[in-house]
């Protein structure tokens, strides 16, 4: 047998993976990155770009096609060569294409492709096929004329997306998650599927074997355990027993202790020990499980009444957190409250004032001490708080109004809170009042809406809110709606031209020659934040635009002591927003840019209110979530400090941010 050198082997294996490291957009590629941000498209030079000789323009191009959303030039994109450009050619023809192309696809993934031209492949057909090509895929795929890769999952969840589906898509994963032989990477996506698509009580005889992954596992083991768990939250049903209690509490693996937090608060507890066990979660050394078990504690169901000795266990977790963590206190406080609700009285008077403002908020809200004293105290905290404690009293207060039932006229306060400067409080507002509410005082809503719009007209900051504005318009009259889509129209501001459904092209020039001037500078980011260190690969080449923005902005030193806003045990951590809301952003708003790569762990992606509406929001998953593929830009990867990602808490600040090449 001939052996391959070692220098044969090196060459072998770029030539494998050269259709993967093809550059796609470059700094050269000014003219397509530039049609992109203006969202303004030259048909003939496209054209031109997709038949280049560089491998790299050609997909860039298809990168653009893709994001231009015409469908005109798909004759040509079906008319590349697909060997060398499949991953992409699936993936315009998935933003943009027809059954046709499913039709199309399918016949290419009949023939030999790499593993990640055939995931866009299926996941292409799956976005844009017929109940017709869901059939003929899942027929072709037992009878093993497909390839046997995570992508067919992909494509039944993209199916499933659209309303498109058949008995033969829960009868084929079940195949897949009960055979014998087959590759546990293709079975975490069929469990992703089945979680997300719903999972039946009957399916526990097979979930059982899943919960906890090996010693030596990898991402995929991983995937299969954290989407096994989701399963049985959704199920609300779980074989709760000493041992694999024990096992979730000393798993190494941070999300699949938290997904099995989640899975475990869900079941009937029948004994002291299991609640001890539970306990131990709240004393956990890590903030983010002890808080997680905290939130979940209050769905603890019991076969019997808590007995002295399981809840003294409970009692002494809560007692051991500090005062100065009114957050992780607070959730204890709620739960607490209600396992024991003879005891909540005084609970409640001894700890409301080392809580959070959000758990206080929620509290109050509920039927039993919305008391007008208490109403009265809650309110007097708005001013001094935090951008999350005023939108938890404001979504109060929203409750309380539309409840009725406390005697206390909160029109006024409605009003004033409608009218705010804040588009977190606005918009809060605007979602939260409800039908009835919105007809019996349609006139001072209307003159609060059209005075806010014109006042905010030009602040990006205030593109959701004017979106609940317009929701909020069609519960009082049409005419509303079209006064306010009229102000929309004359922003500055694309996003909220397009709320009036103006798609005109008109962008800030001066900005793109900042943006991309910034886009190829620097290659990599390390980013220093209290939880710790961690160093990202830029990703210009996918997304130029959103990577130049965050060099851009990181450059001015803008993330430097912004907090991670938003997180969500075993999902994402998201920073970015100087207002600390969820709201906030640069004062502008730049495109979405797609892509086929994929959200596993440690992708850093744009967060957004809807297409072409990013800004300065990031976030970082934390592990694997397909559902998010193509749906939102990728701009980076997380490279190394991965333990500093996972340990990451809400409130956790962002300290700097440097460039390096």
């Amino acid at each position: 047998m001939t052996t391959l050198s070692n220098a044969g082997k090196l060459l072998l294996l770029l030539l494998l993976l050269s259709v993967n490291i093809i550059p796609q957009f470059r700094a050269d590629h000014k003219e397509l990155i530039k049609m992109n941000y203006l969202r303004v498209y030259d048909k003939t030079a496209l054209r031109e770009f997709l038949q280049s000789d560089d491998s790299g323009t050609v997909n860039a191009a298809l990168l653009t096609v893709a994001n231009s959303g015409d469908t005109s030039l798909n004759s040509a994109v079906r008319n590349l060569g697909f060997k060398k450009h499949g991953e992409y050619i699936a993936f315009a023809l998935g933003k943009t294409g027809s059954p046709a192309d499913a039709s199309f696809l399918t016949v290419k993934l009949m023939e030999s492709t790499d593993d990640l031209t055939a995931s866009a492949a299926y996941q292409a057909i799956g976005k844009t096929g017929s109940e017709e090509n869901l059939s003929r895929l899942i027929i072709l795929f037992l009878e093993n004329k497909l390839p046997n890769t995570t992508g067919f999952p992909l494509a039944l969840l993209n199916f499933h997306l659209r309303k498109i589906t058949s008995p033969e898509v829960r009868n084929t994963l079940i195949r897949i998650l009960t055979g014998t032989g087959v590759d546990v990477k293709l079975k975490a996506y069929a469990m992703m599927v089945l979680f997300r698509t719903g999972p039946r009580p009957e399916d526990e005889y097979f979930l059982q074997q899943y919960i906890i992954p090996p010693p030596q596992s990898d991402e995929w083991n991983l995937m299969l355990s954290q989407y096994t768990l989701g399963c049985y939250v959704k199920l609300k049903s779980f074989p709760v027993t000493e041992s694999l209690m024990l096992a979730l509490l000393s798993t190494p693996w941070f999300e699949i202790k938290i997904n099995g937090i989640s899975a475990i608060s869900n079941s009937m507890f029948d004994g002291d020990q299991k609640v001890k066990i539970y306990a131990e979660f709240l004393k956990s050394d890590n903030r983010t499980v002890a808080l997680h078990a905290a939130v979940n504690l209050k769905n603890l169901r019991f076969a019997d009444s808590l007995t002295s000795a399981a809840a003294s266990a409970i009692y002494q977790a809560f007692l051991d957190k500090p005062e100065s963590d009114p957050v992780l206190k607070g959730a204890l406080l709620e739960s607490m409250m209600t396992l024991f609700p003879q005891n909540a009285p005084n609970l409640f008077k001894k700890y409301r004032d080392s809580v959070s403002v959000t758990s206080l908020a929620s509290i109050i809200s509920g039927k039993d001490y919305s008391s007008p004293e208490n109403i009265k105290k809650l309110i007097a905290l708005y001013d001094s708080e935090s951008p999350a404690g005023k939108i938890a009293i404001t979504e109060a207060v929203l409750k309380l109004n539309n409840d009725r039932k406390t005697g206390t006229d909160f029109a006024d306060l409605i009003f004033s809170l409608l009218d705010s400067p804040l588009p977190y409080i606005s918009g809060t507002v605007a979602a939260g009042i409800d039908s009835a509410y919105a007809k019996t005082n349609s006139a001072k809503i209307s003159e609060i809406l059209i005075a806010a719009s014109n006042n905010q007209v030009n602040n990006p900051d205030f593109y959701e809110t004017f979106a609940a504005y317009l929701t909020l318009a069609g519960m009082t009259g049409d005419s509303l709606v079209e006064k306010l889509k009229e102000i929309y129209s004359t922003s500055v501001i694309s996003s909220v031209r397009s709320l009036a459904g103006v798609q005109d092209g008109t962008k800030n020039n001066a900005l793109f020659e900042l943006i991309y001037n910034s886009a190829f500078q620097y290659s990599t980011a390390e980013i220093t934040t209290t939880a710790g260190i961690f160093t990202v690969n830029l990703l210009p080449q996918f997304a130029p635009l959103s990577a130049g923005n965050f060099i851009y902005l990181a450059l001015t030193s803008y993330f430097n002591n912004l907090n991670f806003h938003r997180v969500v045990p075993g999902f994402v951590i998201q920073g970015g927003d100087p207002s600390g809301s969820g709201w906030g952003g640069p004062g502008y708003d730049i495109i979405s840019e797609f892509s086929p790569l994929h959200y596993k762990p440690m992708m850093m992606g744009m967060a957004s209110a809807g297409k072409d509406t990013e800004g300065s929001q990031w976030f970082v998953t934390t592990g694997n979530y397909p559902h998010l593929n193509w749906n939102y830009t990728i701009f980076g990867e997380v490279v190394s400090g991965f333990g500093s990602v996972s340990g990451t808490g809400q409130g956790d600040k962002i300290i700097s941010v440097k460039l390096r090449n």
